[in-house]
């Protein structure tokens, strides 16, 4: 290293696959008792090389209003512990002892942040299988800062015929009280050929049998395909679950196998799940290549104050939004065409949508059917993360030969320093063929130049090679009877880029695009 005044913050430089990658991202969840809306931009690591980088859930972990200093509960997977970001305080290993991207384990709901086993602070939640038993569990603040893992809910295999988080049928909602929310899981795979309900939670499991218009000889093998047991039809099935009807939460049903889809409203009472046909069907937005796997209903939606569905679909002619109200015996579907919006699935308290319009998050207004301003409820907050940006190599590395001995030597420069550094190679010049002699009396000379005295910055006048090359300038051909013919080569618009191959960066240049020659015999010239 050679020149600069301080050559060891240069070599304190971290391998590629150790770089911090900044990457930005938004979010939005509820606080204060679900009378508030957290619209936050955040950072995070999103290195995605092995046991590095982060995963990020932001949420209320800690309390139930955390609008003053909004909180990001982060997996650090290098140091694999987990950090609790809190406002502008940051407290490292809140955690050490569970890995969310263990074998076996699977985050559920696209890991999005809610209060399951409490109604006062937001847990993440995820699923796992000890021996013939499932455990769905949330990661949950205990005390102070501390984090630790706690069952919701479990069952057996004896419970549920070969539950699968991916592909099952099951809802997760305060079916059983207004404190904590319970697992509903339809086991459609019974050895006796009655499908069956358990409803699983802090209480206990239960076992539910289902009846009306949705009976266990309707529900027995509903995802199968063909004749062999299997669930490739999950994804043509809804799950939704909220307050339609009643004081619990109840469990919607919608088979989209046919054109039309058909919506079953199913209500738990006592031992069973009573479920009605309603009218006013029509057909879901949804697809099994756009299935949503971060909802059991394939579309992320939120509910309404008075428990209405509503979701978004974007298209190429623009956004709307679908406001579905679930009746006793009917259903009845309302549109909103929002036009050309952003829309990332985000939505306040009260089920609005919010839209990313003008360059500004705005709120669709369901009641007006009109973008507004965000109202005083919906609060922008920013977490920002100098604990990450601390750890950005600041310097960028330029290749090139700056003393012009044919070596390729390294400048490196920080953007906002006049000072550059440059690691200058030292050694001899590699080897090139100079003459070589055919046998039989023929010689062939060869003479060369450093490409940097070439035309290689094509129209915008910035060097392409990014470093200096010994490029052939001249061929002698002696015939061994005095006959001797040259030819002399000229270089231009040459050019280098880099690309990954197998997880390394490889340079590749192209030194000649263009090469006239000229044979020197009498005036001719070829080219």
């Amino acid at each position: 290293m050679n020149y600069g005044p301080d050559p060891e913050r240069i070599m304190q430089t971290p391998l590629p696959k150790d770089e911090v990658k900044i990457e930005t991202r938004k979010a939005s969840f509820v606080a204060s008792n679900n009378t508030k809306t957290i619209l936050l931009n955040y950072k995070y690591d999103g290195n995605l090389n092995f046991q590095k980088g982060e995963l990020v859930f932001p949420g209320c972990f800690t309390a139930d209003d955390c609008s003053a200093s909004p909180e990001l509960l982060i997996f650090d997977r290098k140091a694999n512990a987990w950090d609790l970001k809190r406002g502008t305080t940051f407290a490292e290993r809140v955690n050490t002892t569970f890995n969310p991207e263990t074998t076996g384990v699977t985050t559920l709901l696209g890991g999005k942040p809610d209060r399951y086993t409490n109604n006062t602070k937001d847990e993440v939640l995820f699923y796992k299988k000890q021996g013939n038993t499932n455990q769905f569990f949330g990661l949950k603040n205990t005390n102070g800062t501390a984090f630790d893992v706690l069952n919701l809910a479990t069952f057996t295999d004896t419970d549920v015929s070969k539950f699968d988080p991916t592909n099952s049928g099951y809802a997760i909602d305060h079916f059983e009280n207004n404190t904590s929310q319970s697992v509903l899981i339809l086991d459609e795979q019974t050895s006796n050929g009655n499908a069956r309900f358990i409803l699983a939670g802090l209480g206990g499991t239960k076992i539910l049998i289902p009846a009306g218009d949705l009976t266990a000889t309707d529900l027995n093998d509903l995802f199968q395909a063909g004749t062999n047991e299997n669930r490739q039809r999950r994804k043509e099935f809804s799950f939704f679950s909220g307050k339609f009807t009643s004081t619990q939460a109840q469990l919607v049903i919608v088979d989209r196998r046919t054109t039309v889809s058909k919506w079953y409203l199913g209500t738990i009472s006592g031992t069973q799940v009573l479920f009605k046909k309603l009218t006013g069907e029509f057909a879901l937005p949804i697809t099994t290549s756009d299935y949503n796997s971060a909802s059991p209903a394939g579309i992320v939606y939120a509910l309404t104050n008075t428990g209405e569905i509503v979701f978004g679909k974007t298209q190429d002619n623009g956004t709307s939004f679908y406001k579905i109200k679930i009746n006793s015996t009917n259903i009845t579907k309302s549109t909103y065409n929002a036009g050309t919006v952003g829309f990332s699935d985000r939505f306040d308290n009260g089920g609005n949508p919010i839209v990313l319009s003008g360059g500004e998050d705005k709120l669709y207004d369901l009641a007006q059917s009109k973008i507004v301003s965000l109202p005083g409820n919906v609060l922008t907050k920013t977490l920002d993360r100098p604990d990450l940006i601390a750890q950005v190599y600041v310097f960028q590395w330029i290749q090139g030969d700056y003393n012009g001995d044919g070596l390729t030597d390294i400048g490196i420069i920080h953007l906002k320093e006049p000072t550059w550094y440059f690691a200058l190679s030292t050694g001899s010049v590699p080897d090139v063929i100079e003459r070589v002699k055919n046998g039989i009396g023929g010689i062939y000379d060869f003479e060369y130049s450093n490409s940097t005295k070439f035309d290689n910055t094509g129209d915008d006048d910035i060097p392409d090679l990014p470093t200096s090359y010994r490029v052939c300038t001249r061929v002698t051909i002696d015939d061994g009877f005095s006959n001797i013919i040259s030819k002399d080569y000229e270089y231009k618009n040459g050019f280098a880029f880099s690309s990954f191959i197998n997880g390394k960066k490889k340079p590749i240049t192209l030194g000649s695009v263009n090469l006239p020659s000229k044979k020197r015999m009498g005036k001719e010239q070829l080219t």
